[in-house]
């Protein structure tokens, strides 16, 4: 095979191709992606409920795409990142929180209100420390949004405080900012972005794709099977004991052995919350079936609102 040109000297029907060059994906495709990252949004909405027992409420407030080092270029510094890979995916996800946003979630999961934090530019040890595991579940909501139709996992999670420690693409490549809008308890919305390299997000975009087109109108039947795969998906449902409120001696002054007071008795009418994902989904009461405990499902959360 002759490794010279194909084309004439001169014609500009043919030009030369840039393996570096910047892919965007198609406003089309990326809005096709809209409910994924909103399941996306609802799981880590949950995560953060679950893990500050205190309500959170998450939706995607934007999609950009731009070249990684471009969209790093905007970020602060110091301030506080987690990247990973989604395996068996190319490419690393980079997880942005501000410090303010850091500092409030760490008084809330340590049982202040999140409304007063200090206003300084980086995370000490310990607080590094004690955001560490929360993040880490974060990172677990991305592969459960894509379970329907693309089996994935999360690798290891890295903490950084600076962009420039982050080996997350090719400085030239395109990544996909989702802007993710978040409110815990009553206090004002704040933000945060992950980052999702073309790299990653392509075979997860054709994927999806290949889903949707099993419920194409060229497919009898095709819908149904499309949805009756979404709803085998299977969903972790918990019952929760109500809070029980304890002071941060009594906390730390836990040893093995000690037993908590739950406040109510076996038989009581005390509600329970049902949680799918760590979302409240339904109410319930705590009841004996043979010689097992159970959950009667009292009320719905959807036909309360």
């Amino acid at each position: 095979m002759s490794s010279g040109p194909v084309h004439a000297p001169g014609d500009t029907r043919v030009g030369r191709y840039d393996f570096g060059r910047a892919e965007v994906l198609d406003r089309a495709r990326v809005r096709r992606l809209q409910p994924v990252f909103e399941t996306m949004a609802h799981r880590i909405g949950g995560s953060l409920t679950s893990n500050l027992r205190q309500a959170v409420q998450l939706e995607v407030a934007g999609l950009e795409q731009m070249a990684w080092e471009t969209y790093a270029g905007t970020l602060p510094d110091p301030t506080f990142l987690a990247s990973a890979v989604v395996l068996p995916l190319e490419g690393r996800l980079v997880l942005h929180l501000g410090v303010d946003l850091v500092l409030q979630l760490i008084d809330v999961y340590l049982g202040g209100d999140g409304v007063e934090v200090l206003d300084r530019p980086g995370l000490t040890e310990i607080e590094s420390h004690l955001i560490g595991p929360i993040v880490d579940e974060l990172f677990l909501a991305v592969p459960a949004a894509f379970a329907a139709f693309l089996e994935s996992g999360i690798g290891a999670v890295q903490k950084l405080s600076s962009p420039i420690y982050v080996q997350a693409s090719r400085p030239e490549e395109t990544c996909l900012i989702v802007e993710l809008s978040i409110v815990v308890a009553d206090n004002p919305a704040r933000s945060f972005h992950l980052s999702i390299p073309m790299s990653a997000l392509l075979p997860v975009v054709e994927a999806f794709e290949r889903l949707q087109r099993i419920g194409g109108p060229d497919e009898p039947g095709g819908s149904d099977a499309g949805r009756a795969r979404l709803h085998d998906v299977p969903v972790e449902v918990q019952v929760a004991y109500p809070p029980v409120p304890l002071t941060t001696t009594e906390l730390l002054g836990l040893r093995v052995g000690d037993v908590i007071p739950l406040g109510f008795e076996a038989g009581s009418d005390t509600p329970f919350e049902v949680l799918a994902e760590g979302i409240p989904f339904a109410r319930g009461l705590l009841v004996e079936k043979g010689r097992r405990l159970a959950c009667t499902v009292t009320s719905h959360k959807v036909d309360e609102r």
